[in-house]
């Protein structure tokens, strides 16, 4: 055991953890770890209208870090995760940075093949 711990360790990996109904996933200190924030205050607000809410942020934001946004939002009782699911409440999507996207490129049909299609009869 002790080298699978030096072994996450090194590549600063943990590992996620169940306990009851909570499950906190594995994740990479090279990737924002936002399940480890834990609120700064105890006086936590259930009127918020972010308390108890999921959220997910994507791309670059204006006036703050991802990781400071996240900091808000547990701060008001949310929760931030990275990936995208049907539990997520709210998705900000920032300015996106098309180098570092994995999908291709939208390509929309020419307007010669609109025409084309359009004057074809079926």
């Amino acid at each position: 055991m002790a080298d699978l711990e030096s072994t996450l360790e090194a590549h600063r990996i943990r590992i996620g953890q169940l306990s009851g109904s909570d499950w906190k996933s594995c994740s990479h200190q090279g990737s924002k770890n936002f399940s480890a924030l834990e609120p700064r205050s105890d006086n936590l607000d259930d009127s918020h209208p972010l308390y108890g809410k999921t959220i997910v942020f994507t791309g670059a934001l204006d006036s703050m870090t991802r990781l400071q946004a996240a900091q808000l939002v547990v701060d008001a009782g949310g929760h931030v995760t990275n990936s995208i699911s049907r539990k997520v409440d709210l998705l900000v999507s920032g300015i996106q940075d098309a180098r570092n996207s994995r999908q291709a490129p939208l390509r929309l049909p020419s307007s010669r093949s609109l025409r084309n299609s359009a004057n074809t009869v079926t």
